[in-house]
């Protein structure tokens, strides 16, 4: 019911009536241009309201993201110094595994922590890099259990584990 009354207040306007003189005067070449125009300047407005809010969203989480791996990655890195994980065989898996991951430029996409176990998720990583950082957890006494390794591009992949201590 309001919108009916809204469009009647529209219509009613002497602007919306100026608008319709005028737009009626053009020739059809005119009003086609017209037309045009607003559906361009429609969508840019739409652009601009909705669109680039949430790319500034969008970019203000991933520095979020990026300032957080950091400070969890300085975290793990100086666990040690606080009675926290070190490249001993004793300590947490987290921090075992983060200091040769970084070592080796990968970057865990996602990790959960399962009792003693660690599930790993790694998204794009170089082949190569994976198997000599995973190679690098054998030797601190680290396994690697239900391994799926799935090619993204030519010597990239996914690698989803199961790291285990012990």
């Amino acid at each position: 019911m309001k919108l009916e009354q809204l469009k009647q207040e529209v219509y009613n306007s002497s602007l919306w009536q100026a608008w319709q003189g005028w737009y009626g005067q053009l020739n059809s070449r005119d009003q086609t241009i017209v037309r045009w125009a607003a559906a361009v300047t429609t969508v840019l407005v739409l652009l601009l309201l909705i669109v680039a809010p949430l790319v500034k969203k969008n970019h203000a989480l991933q520095d979020q993201y990026q300032r957080s791996l950091s400070s969890f990655e300085l975290m793990a890195d100086n666990a040690h110094r606080f009675g926290g994980a070190s490249s001993s065989a004793s300590g947490p898996i987290l921090g075992r595994v983060m200091q040769p991951a970084k070592r080796y430029g990968i970057s865990l996409s996602r990790y959960e922590q399962d009792g003693g176990d660690l599930r790993i998720w790694l998204d794009d990583v170089v082949f190569d890099d994976a198997i000599s950082w995973m190679e690098q957890l054998q030797q601190q006494n680290i396994r690697a259990s239900l391994v799926t390794v799935d090619r993204t591009a030519s010597g990239r992949v996914n690698l989803r584990a199961t790291l285990t201590q012990g």
